[in-house]
């Protein structure tokens, strides 16, 4: 038996992700939107039932994770029943080298290029027109929002939020549990959590 898709969440980004399975030509497979039970409301999101979390069955269903902020992805996926099968999803107009590597729940997004021997762990989202350069190691739950330029052999930890049009130098770390500000240019490493905004990136509150 087919299983069928339900898309995690309900806000812009669960939307782009369903853009992107119709895109892939699998429309008629996903069944619905689901949000928490407590936060849930009968209604359509572009001709898509929303249900209820609990009605998720790992028997039946497969999902991806339409959440962009990372932790709370994070604690979605850990709320799934044991068994639950993750989608990685490709839109036909980016470009994913066959020498790349996607973990489980991997979306990537209109537009955007996964380059030679880049490895993303799991649940990374790569929005439209964003570059993970070569040899790049991505950690799990990353998020980049559109286009982002990650370049070649930088390192990133879990958690690592990108604001839209972010840039980090080749050859460098960034650590779990960061926020990298729109339009931001990472031009050293980054070692401590936080928030890091501006030209080049400064971290808040210093």
């Amino acid at each position: 038996m087919n299983k069928k898709i339900c898309i995690v969440g309900t806000g812009g980004f669960a939307k782009e992700i369903l853009w992107l399975i119709d895109d892939i030509g699998r429309f008629a497979e996903v069944e619905c939107f689901m949000e928490p039970d407590h936060e849930w409301s009968e209604r359509t999101i572009m001709d898509k039932p929303v249900r209820p979390q609990s009605e998720f069955d790992p028997g039946v269903h497969t999902a991806v994770i339409g959440i962009g902020h990372p932790q709370l992805r994070e604690k979605v996926v850990h709320q799934l029943p044991a068994g639950t099968t993750f989608e990685t999803l490709v839109h036909p107009n980016s470009y994913v080298t066959r020498w790349s590597t996607l973990g489980e729940g991997c979306v990537v997004c209109a537009g955007s290029v996964v380059s030679v021997h880049a490895v993303l762990g799991k649940h990374v989202q790569v929005n439209c027109y964003s570059t993970i350069g070569h040899d790049c190691q991505i950690g799990d739950y990353n998020t980049t929002t559109a286009a982002v330029s990650i370049s070649g052999d930088c390192i990133v930890g879990k958690h690592v939020y990108w604001g839209n049009g972010s840039t980090i130098r080749q050859g460098l770390t960034v650590c779990d549990e960061v926020m990298i500000g729109m339009g931001a240019v990472v031009s050293k490493n980054i070692t401590e959590s936080g928030v890091y905004v501006g030209i080049p990136a400064q971290k808040m509150g210093k």
